[in-house]
């Protein structure tokens, strides 16, 4: 038996409906590790943003310490400051805000004749069930005459 040419052309024209599901599937899986990659690629920029908040607040009271005199420099001075408010995205609204804690602690470390306090400021805040921390350390010396 012989064929004629383009009797099978009709034959070969589109996909299947099994490509086309295979196809589909595929896709789905792709498209759902990629949005479930974009889900923690947020949270992650959210969390950054978080310690960079609570650093900011750390690097706020130091400079507040650092106005005082040496002789002020006391942990009494500086009670802790609880239930804070962190607006996170700079809306106007409370719903986005985290709460926040901020502890101040003044330890004396002078040595030899030198007199010197380390400042150390926490700031804890709580977010999704969970409590980060962040801390920031500086050294202050009394001033020679």
């Amino acid at each position: 038996m012989r064929r004629r040419i383009g009797e099978n052309r009709h034959r070969n024209h589109g996909a299947s409906l099994l490509e086309v599901v295979i196809a589909i599937f595929v896709l789905a899986v792709a498209g759902v590790s990629l949005l479930k990659t974009l889900t923690v690629a947020t949270q992650s920029t959210f969390t950054a943003s978080l310690g960079s908040a609570a650093l900011y607040r750390c690097q706020e009271k130091i400079e507040e310490v650092l106005a005082d005199s040496y002789q002020q420099i006391d942990e009494e001075r500086y009670p802790p400051e609880l239930d804070l408010t962190l607006d996170t995205r700079g809306t106007l609204t409370t719903e986005d805000d985290v709460l926040f804690n901020r502890v101040v602690t003044i330890a004396d470390e002078s040595a030899d004749e030198r007199s010197l306090k380390r400042v150390t400021v926490w700031v804890m805040y709580f977010f999704a069930g969970e409590t980060a921390t962040e801390e920031l350390s500086t050294v202050v010396a009394k001033a020679s005459r």
